[in-house]
């Protein structure tokens, strides 16, 4: 069986779903009516960037009820404000499987910024 903390943890992303291809003039009002059938949303959130804070054009949708998610599922590819949304299951964030697999050996950080000079302009030492 499942610890109490575990079990938490699943149902939690078990009842979630991440939305696609959301009009940027999209009120959160809007995108509650529109999943509102699917059953009851315990938490909200559309994308923003930090900066601007402009919308981004996805949504993360949490319902209370695992069950919801299948009904969800149902709304993939349909129509919402005039555009074709994708509504997908919310994967489980699992430690170790994220960005730095299959990095660039010893020094990953590094990597990321060689690539933007030439070989020649490349600092020595990775600063």
């Amino acid at each position: 069986g499942l610890v109490g903390s575990e079990m938490c943890i699943r149902d939690r992303y078990m009842g979630s779903v991440y939305v696609k291809n959301v009009d940027y003039k999209t009120e959160p009002q809007e995108l509650k009516e529109h999943f509102a059938s699917c059953g009851p949303i315990s938490r909200m959130t559309i994308f923003r960037d930090q900066i601007t804070g402009h919308p981004l054009g996805y949504a993360f949708i949490e319902f209370s009820e695992v069950g919801a998610v299948e009904k969800a599922m149902k709304l993939n590819e349909s129509l919402f404000r005039g555009r074709q949304i994708t509504v997908e299951v919310k994967r489980k964030n699992v430690p170790g499987m994220g960005r730095r697999r299959g990095g660039y050996g010893l020094y990953p950080r590094m990597m990321g910024r060689m690539r933007m000079f030439p070989p020649y302009y490349r600092p020595r030492y990775g600063y």
